[in-house]
């Protein structure tokens, strides 16, 4: 019984203690990384400051634009696949007392980070300008220190903000809580989460404390993944971007078949779409990319012989399914 209630309280420390991730995977190398770490529900950054566990399984830049408005703060770890790299365009500027961590997901190690100036490594024979140097670096009062500014109150309590399909197209929500001097709202739409352009705009309330319900209907959403950005503009002009959220939009009208599902190692899976031109690749859960080539109307994937059984991602265009291996 002892043990039992020990072993409940450490699930539940663990729990407790949990930090957001942001993974980077091949699937959004292309996008940037304040978008990518500001989605989902638990995002890694948010209001400017990063804090949890970054992991990177494809090589990536983090734009300078980027990293000249936000800070990593408190617990900072960096997870490094094998085989990657990650660059800072800029030097990442980390808030006092911040404790940064390095580390590796397997062997053979991670590959290079570059910061300040250098390329750093994994730990291994005291090579200097390892991954233990530059986490003592970003941890170290005397470099980079930079103060996190108290956050400002916001013109606008925001408290949903969301898109689902529904009726091939994308239906997007929110509600605020409270308003003060707001002018109107914009919603912005990206195809990739890295380049956004306005799609709707609704006045604002300008004053109020009642909760008022925004919606707008995207009609004509891309097939994939689309990804929405909510500006909030004050009377004054100053603007207020709100964290992006997203939603996988299916074109029923375009054809898209692979089978068998499940399939077996060594042997093909055979694939249909619409579109003759469309790449299709296979990818694990985590992001590794096993095998690829340019579908026709109708054609192959061999699937390598030594395959492990699971689940994997088959990327056909914009258009992922899963596929079980057995």
């Amino acid at each position: 019984m002892k043990l039992l209630f020990s072993l409940l309280l450490s699930g539940i420390s663990c729990t407790v203690l949990a930090q957001p991730v942001c993974q980077i995977v091949s699937q959004n190398i292309n996008q940037d990384f304040c978008t990518i770490c500001s989605s989902g529900p638990d995002p890694a950054l948010v209001d400017g400051v990063f804090t949890g566990t970054l992991e990177v399984y494809s090589t990536y830049t983090i734009s300078a634009s980027c990293l000249s408005g936000i800070y990593f703060a408190s617990n900072f770890t960096i997870s490094m696949d094998k085989d990657t790299d990650l660059i800072f365009g800029e030097d990442p500027q980390v808030a006092d007392g911040t404790s940064v961590s390095i580390t590796v997901m397997q062997s053979p190690q991670g590959g290079y980070i570059h910061a300040f100036g250098k390329n750093y490594v994994p730990v291994k024979n005291n090579n200097p300008d390892n991954y233990d140097d530059l986490a003592a670096l970003m941890s170290s009062a005397a470099n980079n220190r930079a103060v996190v500014p108290e956050p400002q109150a916001l013109p606008v309590t925001l408290v949903k903000w969301q898109a689902s399909v529904a009726e091939n197209a994308v239906a997007l929500t929110w509600r605020t809580a409270g308003e003060s001097s707001n002018d109107f709202f914009i919603v912005e739409h990206s195809v990739n989460g890295l380049h956004f352009s306005p799609l709707a705009e609704r006045s604002g309330a300008t004053d109020g404390e009642a909760t008022i319900d925004y919606t707008y209907r995207h009609a004509t959403p891309s097939p994939g993944t689309n990804f929405y950005r909510l500006v909030q503009y004050d009377l004054d002009g100053s603007a207020t971007l709100f964290p992006v959220v997203s939603a996988y939009f299916r074109n029923d009208r375009s054809a898209t078949a692979i089978y068998p599902n499940p399939a077996t190692p060594g042997n093909a899976i055979h694939i249909t779409a619409d579109d003759q031109s469309a790449p299709v690749a296979l990818f694990t859960l985590n992001g590794r990319k096993i095998a690829g080539l340019v579908v026709g109307s109708s054609t192959e994937l061999s699937l390598p012989p030594d395959l492990p059984p699971g689940m994997y991602i088959l990327r056909i265009g914009t258009h992922s399914q899963r596929l079980a291996v057995r």
